[in-house]
């Protein structure tokens, strides 16, 4: 759910019984002269409260937990 408050939103996510609550900045790269760059976008979210950043740190850790490098001499 996006609340426009100016240059800053709140993004609240639920997933089951978590609620995750975020703020989020929208960037614009780039000027008039320069279509590329105007197009492009940079959102960037972080935690709003801190029961999210500990959420957030926890699933951090157990995906960094179960990631394995893939060797040279892996077979796909």
């Amino acid at each position: 759910m996006y609340r426009n408050r100016g240059a800053i939103y709140n993004v609240n996510f639920v997933k089951g019984d978590r609620q995750f609550n975020f703020f989020s900045t929208i960037a614009t790269l780039g000027t008039p002269y320069d279509i590329t760059l105007q197009e492009l976008r940079v959102e960037c979210l972080f935690p709003a409260d801190n029961v999210t950043a500990e959420n957030m740190r926890k699933l951090q850790a157990g995906y960094l937990l179960i990631r394995q490098p893939i060797s040279a001499t892996h077979r796909f």
